[in-house]
């Protein structure tokens, strides 16, 4: 799987694009969360039912809670 790593101003333009395509943030958000979600159970050893997902400013904590 290969990940492609964005400045904030190149997400800014992304997130943009996206809104004028009719993709609304929510949309957005779903997206990555269930995205993230894919990736932690396709590579991970789940135990127990607790993920801590450590995020930093920005909308990363809405993705972390879909996920």
């Amino acid at each position: 799987m290969t990940i492609k790593v964005v400045t904030i101003e190149e997400m800014r333009a992304i997130e943009n694009q996206a809104g004028e395509n009719g993709i609304s943030t929510d949309q957005l958000m779903q997206r990555a969360g269930n995205g993230l979600a894919k990736v932690i159970l396709g590579n991970c050893s789940v135990i127990g039912d607790r993920i801590l997902a450590l995020v930093g400013k920005g909308n990363n904590g809405g993705d972390a809670l879909v996920a």
